[in-house]
Parts: C-alpha cells; sequence; structure tokens
C-alpha cells in the first residue's frame, strides 16, 4: 500500500526443485548461466563447512551429518534465485530494486549480494541485516539494524 506503482517480483524456490537438487544436481536445477551464478563447482572448503555448521545450527543438530552438504547446496540455489530475478527486475524496471528476504540470504559475504557482484559488478549493492536485541546477525551487511526479540519459545522444541 505504501508503494503502490511498484512491481513485485516472487523469488521462492518451489519444493520441487529443492529435492531435485539431490537427484540432479545445484547447476542442473538452476539451468542456464549455473557457472556465472558459482553453482557449476564446489564451494571453497572452510566456506563450505562453514556452511554446513551454520545449518546444523538452524536445525537444531537434528539432521543427520550427511544432509548437511545437500541444505547448503538449497541455499545456494536460493541465493542464485533471488539474485537473478533482482537483476531481471533491474533490468526490466530501471531500479531501484530492494529483496525482503532473511539475513541468511542477505549477508554480503556469500548471500545474494556476492552473487550479484559476480554477475554483474557494476550493479551498486547495500545490504541490511536484522539484529535482536544488539547481538548482530553473521555474516557482512553495509548496517545492521536492531530491534528487541520477540517473545518466542525454543525454535529446538519441533525437532526434539
Amino acid at each position: 500500500m505504501a508503494a503502490p506503482q511498484a512491481a513485485i517480483y516472487g523469488a521462492g524456490v518451489p519444493r520441487a526443485n529443492t529435492s531435485d537438487v539431490a537427484q540432479i544436481g545445484l547447476a542442473a536445477v538452476f539451468g542456464a548461466d549455473a557457472a556465472a551464478y558459482g553453482l557449476a563447482g564446489p564451494l571453497p572448503a572452510p566456506q563450505q563447512a562453514a556452511r554446513e555448521q551454520l545449518q546444523a545450527d538452524a536445525h537444531c543438530d537434528a539432521l543427520p551429518p550427511e544432509m548437511l552438504p545437500l541444505m547448503v547446496d538449497i541455499q545456494r540455489l536460493r541465493d542464485a534465485v533471488l539474485a537473478r530475478v533482482a537483476l531481471a527486475a533491474l533490468a526490466q524496471t530501471g531500479g531501484p530494486v530492494v529483496v525482503i528476504t532473511g539475513n541468511g540470504h542477505a549477508r554480503g559475504d556469500w548471500g545474494m549480494p556476492a552473487i550479484i557482484e559476480r554477475v554483474a559488478p557494476d550493479v551498486d549493492i547495500d545490504t541490511l541485516g536484522q539484529g535482536e536485541d544488539g547481538i548482530a546477525p553473521d555474516g557482512t551487511f553495509d548496517e545492521v539494524v536492531h530491534a528487541p526479540a520477540p517473545e518466542r519459545g525454543d525454535p529446538c522444541d519441533a525437532f526434539r
């Protein structure tokens, strides 16, 4: 309502596509330009390990360790799809483009902004992270804003 002239683009990855990552691979699911988007090869070992640990933590250590590489690939797919759609929106509208997503996808070191930087280095990108109770989110951001943490139960209860 605040921006009635805004064009809205969806960038969700259907569940069927995330399931296909295990069957046919990340690059095949993404399709054309997978290499340009950094999806044709493995991540550097330290980054892969860090991402797997983040996935384990995010899922309360309830995932089998052998599933963690797949979860990282699905995160990479989602980052790349967000980047591809943001670039399409920029090309179609002339910008500005605002991508509303979680901290993991918005982080400048390896999320969607890093992919845009790789594919279209001339695009000006500003990243915003959301912290809670003065605790900054993982990753790099141009700016971090903080808010009080909402009252919530233990998210790990769902995995117990």
